[in-house]
């Protein structure tokens, strides 16, 4: 039986604090790397028309977030199977400084510039544009400072007893989390604000069904954009209130990217849901006959049949014109012509 290696620092009380929120943001990752797979793989099916620059975004972006998780897993197996019980080991930041808060930075960048471009398609404003962008910069600016700094210091000081039980204040990089995660949460919350107002500008009395579809844009806009920008917000909370506990902000810095990714497809693919949507017309019948009416041999009456369909340029559908023969005594229709109403009825 091998002995016991007492060189190794004490495991101190708070070990769940120090070890449990990576854990926890361990699994998140892989959890939501699961929707984006599925919504990746969604994209791909309903949208072969996209461009270039679009699909080559969700791809790179998903190449991006399994790159994350696989590291995301060496760095645990690093802490908690090879160095299991070793406090030194755990103080290595191993990969994870460029894992978390490096790709979240380029990802978020990625995505919030993306925005830009659809504000840009929208408002036509440089103003707007350039004031997203240059938070978005700040932001990206801002998480690969963060992980730098993380990767150049330990988290631990010795506490009194001699194990690594104290967090250092000074290694926290509370500046820097500042630009990075108080940037995600205003351009986040900028591109919400500006992207609702231009779509509820472009609203018209003219077309109601119109209207509806942009409702249903902007809801979708400002789930999105409010649950990255309440995630960072958390973040930095813990970051500013509890500075002897950075593990605390560990969930959001795996998770935060994942958001960002799974947000951007889900405005993606909405467009799927619209279209089948889109595809149910709405029929009114217009009809110059009436209840009191006689109808006579021969007589033929017209219906109009409108179909209104919104199209993303929100132009009216077709108008489709129908003739009904109608006769007074149903033995006068001919066997053929009868027989096939008969049938076309059976399959409506």
């Amino acid at each position: 039986m091998s002995a016991v290696n007492t060189s190794l620092p004490p495991i101190p009380d708070n070990i769940g604090i120090i070890a449990g929120p990576v854990i926890i943001g361990i699994n998140l990752n892989w959890g939501l790397l699961g929707v984006a797979v599925v919504q990746i793989y969604l994209y791909h099916l309903s949208a072969p028309d996209d461009s270039k620059l679009i699909k080559a975004m969700v791809y790179i972006l998903g190449t991006l977030e399994l790159v994350q998780s696989v590291l995301a897993s060496v760095d645990s197996y690093h802490w908690f199977a090879a160095g299991f019980g070793n406090m030194l080991t755990l103080d290595n930041p191993l990969l994870s400084p460029f894992d978390s808060p490096f790709l979240d930075g380029v990802i978020a960048l990625m995505v919030q510039l993306f925005f830009c471009y659809r504000i840009w398609v929208l408002h036509r404003s440089y103003l707007l544009v350039a004031v997203v962008a240059s938070m978005a910069l700040t932001q990206a600016g801002g998480a690969m400072a963060v992980g730098i700094q993380y990767s150049q210091f330990t988290l631990f000081i010795t506490g009194s007893s001699g194990g690594l039980d104290v967090f250092d204040p000074e290694t926290s990089c509370r500046g820097d989390s500042c630009l990075w995660l108080g940037g995600s949460a205003l351009a986040d919350t900028l591109i919400a604000i500006t992207m609702t107002y231009t779509l509820l500008r472009s609203r018209s009395d003219l077309f109601p069904g119109a209207n509806k579809l942009i409702l249903k844009i902007v809801r979708l806009i400002i789930e999105t954009n409010t649950l990255t920008a309440s995630i960072a917000l958390l973040a930095l909370i813990c970051v500013l209130a509890f500075p002897d506990k950075p593990t605390l902000s560990v969930p959001v810095a795996y998770t935060l990217g994942k958001l960002y990714t799974n947000t951007f497809l889900a405005v993606l693919n909405n467009r799927l849901f619209l279209q089948q949507k889109k595809q149910k017309p709405m029929v009114t019948f217009a009809s110059s006959a009436n209840a009191n009416s006689q109808i006579t041999p021969g007589f033929r009456q017209d219906i109009h049949m409108r179909s209104i369909q919104a199209e993303e340029t929100y132009d009216l559908g077709v108008h489709m014109h129908t003739e009904v023969f109608t006769y007074a005594d149903t033995s006068q229709i001919p066997h053929d012509l009868s027989s096939k109403y008969d049938h076309s009825l059976e399959n409506v």
